[in-house]
């Protein structure tokens, strides 16, 4: 998972059905479980905390892509962000 000028994060979702839940590791922190995970239709949403501060995610999932808004906690802002699945 990327945002332009921003950590990149790793980021493992399971899903079933509407479900999901996950966690994210990267940007110099350990793995962090995903709060306010949702999904419906190709709309998903989820939450983590970095440090101090709380990303809230906001997109769409088309095929194997994922994009949409990121809320950066402290006031920082808005950017976007983008995630591509990985082959395992």
């Amino acid at each position: 998972m990327e945002a332009p000028g921003a950590e990149k994060f790793d980021l493992a979702l399971k899903q079933r059905y509407q479900d999901i839940n996950g966690v994210v590791t990267g940007g110099g922190a350990k793995e962090r479980n995903l709060t306010q995970s949702r999904l419906e239709g190709d709309e998903i949403s989820f939450a983590f905390a970095s440090g101090n501060d709380r990303h809230h995610f906001k997109g769409r999932v088309s095929g194997e892509t994922m994009e949409g808004t990121v809320q950066l906690s402290g006031g920082k802002g808005t950017v976007k962000w983008t995630a591509t699945r990985q082959k395992s």
